[in-house]
């Protein structure tokens, strides 16, 4: 099989509250958004991946952040850290990963955990 997008797709009890973090905190890119009565949802760019929120919460959607959560790689995790330590709920400092990695990691509105990290140049998998 052959798949040619991913979309992540989460429904946050607080749907405005989500599409302001991500655009406007974090600075994600909107690719897509619709807002009508019965239905809104926001896209993101997230890295070649889209990830959506949509809005009315779907039945047994409510929990998904329970177990899950975001990984995104980025080119400098120390001017993040920087940036966001104040502004954002952290669930870990900046630290050193013995798998080869520089990381942090915050949680969002929804209690979504991001980690945001910088592979090392010796880092192969």
């Amino acid at each position: 099989m052959k798949v040619n997008e991913f979309r992540l797709k989460l429904y946050p009890e607080d749907f405005y509250a989500q599409r302001t973090f991500y655009k406007d905190t974090l600075g994600f890119v909107i690719t897509h958004e619709w807002d009508r009565e019965d239905s809104k949802g926001v896209m993101f760019d997230v890295g070649g991946t889209t990830l959506e929120f949509m809005w009315p919460v779907e039945d047994g959607m409510q929990d998904i952040a329970t177990g899950s959560g975001l990984s995104l790689a980025v080119d400098d995790v120390h001017s993040l850290f920087e940036e966001l330590k104040n502004t954002v709920p952290l669930t870990h400092e900046l630290r050193e990963n013995p798998w080869g990695d520089t990381s942090f990691g915050i949680v969002d509105p929804s209690g979504y955990k991001v980690s945001f990290f910088t592979k090392h140049k010796e880092y192969s998998a």
